[in-house]
């Protein structure tokens, strides 16, 4: 093996455990911001409320797709290394 195969390889795998770390942690973030009851007490709070959870949940569909695209980059360098 050469040192450009060794060199493909352990930035494939690095890339790929990055992308999944990142996927792990988008998971545990959607998990930990949607699993709490919520409760208004004014019409305002709801308008609020739907508002941010819109918001939170383009950011988490940002995210995942962003650790979707490094794990697959991942998976394409370690690929070309062999």
């Amino acid at each position: 093996m050469n040192s450009h195969k060794i060199a493909s390889f352990a930035s494939g795998i690095v890339v790929f455990l990055v992308g999944i770390g990142l996927l792990i942690y988008t998971f545990i973030v959607a998990f930990s911001s949607l699993s709490y009851p919520v409760t208004f007490n004014q019409p305002e709070e709801v308008t609020r409320y739907l508002v941010s959870l819109v918001k939170n949940i383009a950011y988490l569909f940002i995210m995942g797709l962003c650790a979707t695209l490094i794990a697959i980059m991942g998976v394409k360098m370690f690929r070309g290394g062999s």
